[in-house]
């Protein structure tokens, strides 16, 4: 009456099963051949009570939504979200240090140490600008990281360069 085709790779199981002369198919989350099997035997016995009358379907009910439960779920699912709901806005760069500052516990940094990050925060958003997206200062905007690299490289060769002569490593512009 029913039966499944298992995928151990995916962890899924494809149904088939007839009712009312008509074939149904559904894939379900199975972790094991084996419960696959269960899942199976409890599609044959719905369909074998249905047959009987032991069990009856309502007649708005989705055939397959209610043989899969085992005759307990009579309805379709239900969709949980509005596609067309409103996005709430991505936190911006200010958003998220006025966030980190007021979560900030009293008394957990010196009053140098908040004094400096109120610098820091200062020249980020002055130079990032404070609409920038939260999301977009993880990636590394264009051209940084090849201007970081330069510095370093020329920095690290003119410093060996020095040593080498015996003189002070030059600072980095």
């Amino acid at each position: 009456m029913a039966s499944f085709d298992f995928d151990p790779k995916a962890g899924r199981a494809r149904f088939f099963f007839r009712h009312g002369g008509r074939q149904f198919n559904k894939t379900l989350p199975a972790k094991s051949e084996r419960e696959a099997d269960r899942i199976r035997a409890l599609i044959e016995e719905t369909c074998v009570d249905l047959i009987r009358g032991k069990i009856i379907m309502p007649p708005d009910a989705d055939p397959v939504s209610f043989i899969i439960s085992g005759g307990k779920n009579a309805e379709r699912p239900q969709v949980v979200s509005n596609a067309f709901q409103e996005v709430p806005p991505r936190p911006t760069l200010k958003h998220v240090f006025d966030t980190y500052v007021a979560t900030l516990t009293p008394g957990s940094k010196e009053a140098n140490s908040i004094e400096t990050e109120a610098i820091h925060r200062r020249h980020y958003l002055r130079i990032l600008g404070e609409d920038l997206s939260a999301r977009q200062v993880v990636r590394t905007p264009p051209g940084v990281s090849e201007t970081v690299a330069r510095c370093v490289t020329n920095t690290t060769a003119k410093d060996a360069a020095a040593k080498n002569r015996g003189g002070r490593p030059r600072m980095m512009p």
